[in-house]
């Protein structure tokens, strides 16, 4: 269980400052007996954990899935509270706030700060010269109104300060493809109420949620096994 563990710490750089709650929980399940506390039914599973699950997967590959999602987050610390949710959400703002101004200065012809109608209309022809067909005028329009909904002020051009504002439909959009969801879910499973969730506290309720499954204990999800838990937790 300790050489499990090691590999997650080496294989998604998680800080070393951790090494130890990793040999703790390794611990936990006994080096030759693998035996951690389970939950007391398969619906008793948290969604954000039985979602990662799949047939044929591996205790290792499983718990380095879940732990991912922080890793990837880049969250402070590599723990989960409010701040370092807000600071998540800030920066995935922040980062499609410069993607979006970024694609539609090239829009700005004349570099006046301003994209008129006549602009887009032709920057859509010149980045995609098959849009000037009449087959294409379903697409064309498509992609001509959704320009417009870059002008919030309805004044029949886009600002620059407007190139750099996301509408609220965007910026929905940006946290719903975002590990936004996944990381609040993660922060509910707060086991001690503190308000604050760490990789090795969230490794071992991944560990619970996989040994409730693993009924045999050999480390892997047969296809029965997730049979058996598909069926239970689908009625």
């Amino acid at each position: 269980m300790k050489k499990i563990y090691g590999n997650i710490l080496r294989g998604f750089g998680v800080a070393a400052l951790l090494c130890n709650g990793f040999v703790a929980l390794a611990a936990e399940n006994k080096t030759h007996s693998y035996s951690p506390t389970t939950y007391a039914s398969f619906n008793d599973i948290p969604d954000s954990l039985a979602k990662m699950i799949r047939k044929g997967m591996f205790q290792e590959q499983y718990i380095s899935k879940v732990l991912a999602v922080v890793r990837q987050s880049k969250l402070n610390r590599n723990i989960i509270n409010q701040a370092s949710i807000d600071d998540y959400k800030e920066r995935l703002i922040l980062k499609a706030v410069k993607r979006q101004k970024s694609t539609l200065v090239g829009y700005d012809i004349d570099l006046d700060g301003f994209i008129d109608k006549q602009e887009i209309r032709k920057s859509i022809i010149e980045k995609r010269p098959q849009y000037g067909k009449i087959k294409y005028k379903k697409k064309y329009d498509r992609q001509f109104q959704s320009m417009l909904a870059y002008d919030l002020d309805n004044d029949g051009k886009i600002s620059y300060q407007e190139m750099g504002t996301l509408s609220q439909t965007i910026m929905q959009k940006k946290l719903n493809k975002s590990l936004l969801k996944q990381i609040q879910d993660f922060l509910r499973l707060d086991p001690n109420d503190n308000q604050i969730i760490n990789v090795v506290e969230l490794a071992r309720l991944a560990n619970r949620a996989f040994a409730t499954i693993d009924k045999d204990m050999n480390t892997i999800i047969s296809d029965r096994e997730y049979a058996n838990y598909y069926n239970a937790s689908s009625n």
